[in-house]
């Protein structure tokens, strides 16, 4: 004859699991789709802000390079939108570091990160 105050832990572990099972359902069923999606937060509404460190201020440039065209000059402590990071590597004057896309008053172009406060 079974014994059946042995199968109690047993019955409480099925229960418990079930319970796991639907939490997890309930986690996959409401999240949204776009949180699953690979670049989601480069994408979305989350904007990356970088302010200039440089005294006498930055350049926005066309291209991720140190020769091309400045676009725009940059004061001192003005935020910056940041739309990509790590464009390009470069080394400047002895310092490695990383070109940005970002963006300033409808202005796309490039800036030197050694020179941004994340």
């Amino acid at each position: 004859m079974a014994d059946w105050n042995r199968l109690k832990p047993l019955r409480f572990h099925q229960n418990f699991m079930i319970l796991v099972v639907i939490g997890l359902l309930c986690v996959l069923i409401f999240t949204p789709k776009h949180a699953f999606r690979k670049n989601f937060y480069k994408k979305s509404n989350f904007q990356l802000v970088a302010r200039v460190n440089a005294p006498s201020g930055i350049k926005i440039r066309e291209e991720p390079n140190k020769n091309s065209n400045p676009l725009i000059s940059v004061p001192y402590q003005t935020e910056l939108n940041i739309l990509e990071k790590a464009v390009r590597p470069d080394k400047i004057n002895g310092q490695s570091g990383q070109w940005y896309k970002v963006e300033y008053n409808g202005v796309t172009g490039f800036v030197w990160n050694a020179y941004l406060d994340e």
